[in-house]
């Protein structure tokens, strides 16, 4: 097996994923305004946050994904809250040359 993407890639790919998570969850509430959230109360996203790498000192796990010839990815699906660090193993099980986008 060979992983396709350095540490490091690994890393900004994983950002990457998160923050789209939570620009996700930012748009989604920008749709919610004048509702009350009473003791479900969240903190909104910043424009500053959108774009940034994650900390590495801030993951809080690991999410191995194995990418065969079949054209399929292993786990099929991951949840990621928002805030959430984490960083992707990313594995080329197969002979084929796959991308991965997050």
């Amino acid at each position: 097996m060979h992983s396709i993407l350095r540490p490091t890639s690994a890393l900004t790919l994983a950002a990457a994923l998160l923050l789209g998570a939570a620009a996700a969850v930012h748009h989604a509430d920008s749709h919610a305004h004048g509702h009350d959230h009473g003791a479900h109360a969240h903190s909104h996203a910043t424009q500053d946050d959108i774009g940034k790498p994650g900390a590495p000192a801030r993951v809080t796990r690991t999410i191995a994904v194995d990418m065969s010839d079949g054209m399929r990815f292993t786990p099929a699906s991951i949840e990621a809250r928002a805030g959430e660090t984490a960083r992707f193993v990313i594995t080329n099980s197969g002979r084929i040359t796959h991308q991965s986008v997050i």
